[in-house]
């Protein structure tokens, strides 16, 4: 079995064209969300240019997923199995 502790961990980057094609909104839409928490924050890879993990993208989606079936549920006057 092969050794994976010396092999780099890669983390994808994303730009801001990256992320609108994968986030169906407009561009003030995703500030808007950024400004209010819902979206997660850039980093800056140079003092121009700003990216996002890949790893907090898909948290993200993960999040409004889970809130989105919860909120049906709740609609609906289920309660989400636990």
């Amino acid at each position: 079995m092969p050794d994976d502790t010396n092999e780099p961990h890669v983390v994808r980057l994303f730009s801001l064209e990256e992320v609108l094609k994968l986030i169906p909104v407009s561009r003030r839409t995703l500030y808007n969300l950024m400004d209010d928490g819902e979206f997660p924050k850039p980093f800056y890879l140079t003092p121009r240019l700003f990216v996002w993990k890949e790893s907090d993208i898909l948290e993200w989606q993960d999040s409004l997923h889970a809130t989105r079936f919860f909120e049906r549920q709740r609609r609906r006057g289920r309660r989400p199995k636990k």
